[in-house]
């Protein structure tokens, strides 16, 4: 019982030392991948859209309106 019991304590110190490195790791490989992914988009100091990005955007931003006024049944509409 002893033997097990010490077992155990170790495995627990292991798995906390273990969550405190993956974390920040983890942490930073996200950011990593964020900033990569959107900074093409941006590298000439303003955002590249294409007709389609306008339509969505104007799309999005009926929706926001919609909700604003109250409409919600022309969220309905949109989707």
């Amino acid at each position: 019982m002893d033997n097990q019991n010490c077992i155990s304590k170790i495995t627990i110190i292991y798995k906390e030392r273990i969550s405190k490195i993956v974390k920040p790791l983890l942490l930073t490989f996200f950011i990593t991948l964020a900033v990569i992914s959107t900074y093409p988009a941006f590298i000439e100091h303003y955002f590249k859209m294409t007709m389609d990005g306008q339509i969505h955007f104007a799309r999005f931003e009926s929706v926001i309106q919609a909700l604003k006024n109250g409409n919600y049944h022309l969220i309905i509409l949109i989707s």
